[in-house]
């Protein structure tokens, strides 16, 4: 993709950062909106795009601890509270974006707030959902997150993301009306 040339380290934990720039063709000056950010830059999703491809952002995480270290590392907007008593009609004002990360703890969190987002009126590029399958215990996360982003009209391109065969914990999809549908043919692996 266009500016690889410019990475020189890389911080997500499985290159969500890279398949983002990757869908976006080395994107400048992109948008994200990034949910359970933790630390600024450990297995960070967003830290090179903002570092590097001034990228702008909000990233949101329950601890204060965590969002008051994360102020002295980033530039993004940053809200400490908890996502599920967000109003995030309010946050997104934009109707589209290139970037969502969905990454809570537990699993059926990271759903409730995938179904709070106003998906019907805002569009993201680029969505990596975190379904944590392996230690979902009824396993149903996995599957109700794919079919609620489909009706959406996401295509899912990468899935079952994992560090090892056993561990799999997300989920890929891009936006047809965002992302070049010659990438995303390039790109699917499912």
């Amino acid at each position: 993709f266009d500016n690889a040339e410019l990475i020189k380290d890389n911080y997500s934990q499985c290159y969500q950062d890279m398949f983002v720039l990757t869908m976006h063709n080395g994107k400048k000056n992109g948008t994200f909106i990034e949910i359970g950010c933790d630390d600024g830059f450990f297995n960070s999703n967003t830290a090179l795009l903002e570092t590097v491809f001034d990228w702008t952002g909000t990233s949101i995480d329950i601890s204060k601890e965590k969002i008051e270290k994360f102020k002295t590392q980033r530039k993004s907007k940053t809200i400490a509270e908890d996502a599920l008593k967000i109003d995030f009609n309010k946050v997104l004002s934009e109707s589209k974006y290139d970037y969502l990360q969905v990454d809570c703890e537990p699993a059926s969190t990271s759903f409730k707030i995938l179904e709070k987002l106003p998906l019907s009126r805002v569009k993201f590029g680029v969505i990596t959902f975190e379904h944590d399958n392996y230690c979902d215990s009824d396993k149903s996360i996995k599957i109700k997150s794919r079919k609620y982003l489909e009706s959406f009209g996401y295509i899912m391109v990468v899935n079952n993301i994992s560090e090892d065969r056993y561990s799999d914990f997300e989920d890929w999809y891009v936006h047809p009306d965002i992302i070049d549908k010659n990438v995303i043919e390039k790109m699917i692996c499912i």
